[in-house]
């Protein structure tokens, strides 16, 4: 099988990791 674009699969997950992140930071703000 065709390796594939690597981007694809990272960036979403990537993106969900920040918005999580981000809304842990506003529930918590230090």
């Amino acid at each position: 099988m065709h390796p594939t674009h690597p981007v694809r699969l990272v960036l979403p997950a990537f993106t969900k990791v920040i918005s999580n992140y981000r809304n842990l930071k506003e529930a918590h703000p230090a």
